[in-house]
């Protein structure tokens, strides 16, 4: 008896042991179809390259063109079976030096970038569709612009040159007292523009094509703007700006005339007027028309004040001062509603390309500047009454109108200005 009971005994164990196996394996299997279980070396695998490196970084995660779904633009396995994704190969050809390490994005996002190192990059799994393509690389000017189309399961290759670039960066100082000075606009005109920090350094952060050195413009609130062309720097990577400043200073405020409101803020700037009648800006501030305004530390010379309201379609108001001494010199824009000015230019060449438009008295001081638009067309909001003449700045270097009125019941004042003649039509 007791050799059977041990028998079946043995007999229980196996099958418990056999029928266990089975679940488990099929438990495995049914967790691995939900996405529940996966073999450990897998996802070490799929978080590290050899060699302990990050995976490769993907800019942008890709997203679906027109007609693609989700999960096909991100590689899944529940892709439509019908859209196949693309991929772009790009060598990347330098006019000077090695490129390394290339960044490369596509707009509207797609792709993951791959292999961007020693002069070349891929992006895989790019949905069809088309794309603009942006390259970068430090010390090289960035590529932007370049359009792509890619066709489903598409494998384009592309060689792109690239040119080696400058990355200007500097520090902005008081001309006098050599004191950092914060919060600076640097302006490669045409190119980029960075602000100074609080320890007065800027920095562009991707490089500039050299000629970019060529016009700059440094300003400040409280310093003088400057005009750099064709500066001889040294060493584009330590500039150093000096910002200086005069002992003048100008203080305005605003009168209410008429029932017109007064806008709540205006922009003043102050221009600088040169021996041959140009113009040089030198300060450029918001002020609120409620209150008093002041530039301070200006340079001594003449000044055209000219002061416009951002917002509205409303003309500039210029007025003309000298800044010759260290008392403040005191300047009052009077505001009304005013006669509305619409005028055209004309010229036999075809109508003038924008220009400055002056509202100017007898005396030849501007009261009101505006610039024309496309086809001539040119529109003061509020001209006073009084009799004027139109400055015109079409031709070497401007012209002067024949006298007009404008009366004071006036709602509406037209006139068209023949530029060849130099003269209003009547």
């Amino acid at each position: 008896m007791a050799l059977r009971r041990d028998t079946v005994l043995f007999v229980v164990l196996f099958l418990a042991a056999f029928v266990g196996t089975v679940l488990l394996v099929a438990g495995t299997d049914i967790l691995k179809a939900v996405g529940l279980g996966e073999p450990a070396s897998n996802a070490s695998e799929r978080g590290a390259q050899p060699g302990g490196l990050p995976a490769p970084h993907a800019l942008h995660a890709p997203s679906a063109a027109p007609g693609t779904n989700a999960s096909n633009a991100a590689g899944g396995n529940t892709a439509n079976a019908n859209t196949k994704l693309a991929t772009l190969h790009v060598d990347v050809l330098p006019d000077k030096g090695q490129v390394g390490l290339v960044q490369a994005s596509l707009t509207p996002p797609a792709g993951e970038l791959t292999d961007n190192r020693n002069g070349s990059f891929s992006l895989r799994g790019i949905p069809p569709g088309r794309y603009r393509l942006a390259v970068w690389a430090q010390g090289f000017q960035p590529i932007r612009g370049e359009f792509l189309e890619f066709a489903a399961g598409e494998a384009k290759e592309l060689k792109l040159d690239m040119r080696a670039g400058v990355t200007p960066r500097g520090f902005t100082l008081d001309a006098e007292t050599r004191i950092p000075v914060a919060n600076a606009r640097v302006e490669f005109v045409g190119h980029a523009h960075v602000q100074s920090d609080a320890n007065g350094a800027f920095e562009v952060p991707w490089a500039l094509a050299p000629e970019a050195l060529e016009d700059m413009v440094v300003s400040h609130p409280e310093y003088d703007t400057i005009a750099l062309r064709r500066h001889a720097w040294g060493d584009v990577n330590r500039m150093q700006i000096g910002l200086g400043r005069g002992q003048g200073a100008v203080i305005g405020r605003f009168t209410q005339m008429g029932t017109r409101a007064l806008p709540a803020e205006a922009r003043v700037r102050a221009y600088m007027t040169n021996t041959d009648n140009s113009r040089e800006l030198r300060r450029e501030l918001i002020f609120n028309t409620a209150e008093e305004f002041q530039i301070p530390r200006m340079t001594y010379g003449a000044y055209a004040l000219v002061v416009d309201f951002p917002g509205t379609n409303l003309p500039a108001r210029t007025e003309e001062v000298h800044v010759g001494s260290q008392q403040p010199v005191q300047v009052v824009f009077p505001f009304s509603g005013g006669i509305r000015l619409e005028g055209t230019l004309r010229a036999r060449a075809g109508a003038p390309l924008p220009t400055r438009v002056e509202l100017i008295g007898e005396d030849g001081r501007s009261v009101l500047e505006v610039t024309s638009a496309a086809g001539g067309v040119f529109l003061m909001e509020a001209a006073p009454a009084g009799r004027w003449r139109l400055r015109v700045h079409w031709g070497l270097p401007w012209f002067n109108t024949d006298h007009f009125e404008i009366g004071a019941e006036e709602p509406v004042q037209l006139m068209e200005v023949d530029c060849d003649k130099q003269l209003i039509v009547r």
